[in-house]
């Protein structure tokens, strides 16, 4: 049967990106013959690979050198497959490589979406093992081919890398977003109150100072910065699988919720090109915490600064309008912040959602991401 040889990656220069597909990524030269003409046939693979290498392509003409880190208009567009997550993206963050957001734990496995020196965009993927019919528990999973690398189209659901960052609920999401976005850490539940949060979206120049979440105060609520110390008092409210009714997936560990608020604590994504703004939402009254809500700031190539907001109330609390409020307070603090275009990501028949953005002065828009409605607007 054919199968996969090789696919290209148009670089500027050979030696270049050997050294960061050899040196950073692991991969081993495979081959490096010279051509005619200065060219060469620079075959790079990851180690034990046997089928499937890249091809380093150093562009000849106006239009090759235009498509350098931008072959797949900004989806990703290669998959890096791994048995040790944890090794391989300890080792690539130590080797300087670029990760545009934590680690975050999806059905289909742990992923974390990361550029080459290009902008071109890479799944790290540890796909999750599930049983095969005839054979053990530990004999496949879905997307992975059973190689090192992955280089072509999947079948799994998700394997775009577009990410959802509406990580602070502690609860993890099926549809496979990759995140949006870059977001925060793809993967949420929403939930009566929730929606989705960060997708698909263009990059942002390099790094900003982005303003770090403020404590804030509404006629019911206190929004309070989130904190890794908050993991035990929210884990409660949020290992609910009540919570997953319109998105599956199920809850976080304790562990692993306190990990993640850890993460997103930091206020930006590890490049820097993302503000990561979270908010724990307290009822005054008792002081019960009953809630989060989310921003995730980039500025587009073209247009204003941008905030994608997410919001999660737990089960017990919802049908107060504990959402609302806070959302609104959030926008309104945003807005004193220059933040001229809001975002969010709805399931068409999620009506309290939709309500939500409503009276945020979102609108529905014709985009539809992972089967959920983008809702955009100035915000009122």
């Amino acid at each position: 049967m054919p199968h996969l040889g090789l696919v290209t990656v148009v670089v500027p220069d050979y030696d270049e990106a050997i050294a960061f597909y050899v040196d950073a990524l692991g991969f081993e030269l495979a081959e490096d013959t010279p051509l005619d003409d200065g060219k060469r046939w620079v075959v790079v693979a990851p180690r034990g690979a046997r089928e499937t290498g890249v091809l380093l392509a150093r562009a000849g003409t106006v239009e090759q050198r235009a498509r350098i880190g931008d072959q797949t208009g900004g989806r990703v567009g290669w998959f890096l497959n791994t048995e040790d997550f944890a090794r391989d993206h300890a080792r690539m963050l130590a080797a300087g490589v670029a990760f545009e957001e934590p680690p975050r734990h999806e059905p289909y496995g742990t992923v974390a979406v990361f550029r080459d020196p290009y902008g071109n965009r890479w799944d790290l993927i540890q796909p999750r093992r599930v049983p095969v019919e005839g054979a053990g528990p530990e004999s496949g999973s879905p997307g992975s081919t059973g190689r090192t690398a992955s280089t072509g189209s999947t079948a799994r659901t998700g394997s775009t890398g577009t990410t959802a960052s509406t990580g602070s609920t502690g609860s993890t999401k099926s549809t496979g977003e990759s995140g949006k976005d870059a977001s925060q850490e793809p993967g949420t539940a929403d939930g009566e109150d929730g929606v989705p949060g960060a997708r698909d979206r263009p990059s942002a120049h390099g790094t900003e100072d982005w303003p770090a979440a403020g404590p804030m105060t509404t006629a019911r609520l206190l929004l309070e910065p989130l904190r890794a110390d908050h993991a035990p008092e929210a884990f409660p409210v949020f290992d609910d699988e009540r919570l997953h009714a319109w998105i599956g997936g199920s809850p976080y560990s304790a562990e692993e919720l306190q990990a993640r608020y850890r993460r997103h604590s930091a206020g930006r994504s590890p490049d820097g090109s993302q503000g990561w703004l979270n908010w724990m939402l307290r009822r005054s009254s008792d002081g019960q915490l009953v809630g989060t809500v989310q921003a995730t700031l980039h500025r587009p190539a073209e247009g204003s600064l941008t905030a994608e907001l997410a919001w999660v109330v737990g089960s017990d609390h919802q049908g107060n309008g504990y959402a609302r409020e806070a959302a609104a307070a959030v926008r309104t603090w945003l807005r004193e912040r220059d933040v001229g275009t809001f975002v969010a990501h709805i399931h068409p028949e999620h009506e309290t959602s939709a309500a939500v953005a409503r009276a945020l002065g979102l609108t529905p828009t014709d985009t539809v991401v992972d089967g959920e409605i983008r809702w955009s607007g100035p915000g009122r």
